[in-house]
């Protein structure tokens, strides 16, 4: 949706983000957030995590990106059915309680 809203409301003409290396490494996750490109962008030291990190930089054009769109939403729908929360039901009350 923010995709969608950000080419629609503010008519950019790139998507971008940062992504740590182990993100950029899942296909399946890549393929979920919808960029074209990625490149390295940045390797060091990172002090919010006191390591080294590797980082890249992910990029489409307005064009991919809606033209990528359907399948980004694919994506993400398959993902939501393999990653559904698991539910518990709730505790029933005690008897006193139950009108």
């Amino acid at each position: 949706m923010a995709k969608i809203l950000t080419m629609e409301l503010f008519e950019s003409d790139w998507d971008t983000g940062i992504v740590l290396s182990n993100s950029a490494q899942r296909r399946d996750l890549m393929a979920a957030y919808g960029f074209a490109k990625a490149e390295l962008c940045y390797s060091g030291f990172f002090p919010p995590l006191h390591r080294d990190e590797t980082f890249f930089l992910v990029r489409s054009t307005r064009e991919q990106t809606l033209h990528d769109l359907p399948n980004v939403i694919a994506a993400l729908g398959a993902a939501r059915d393999r990653f559904r929360p698991v539910t518990f039901p709730a505790p029933a009350l005690p008897p006193h309680l139950v009108t």
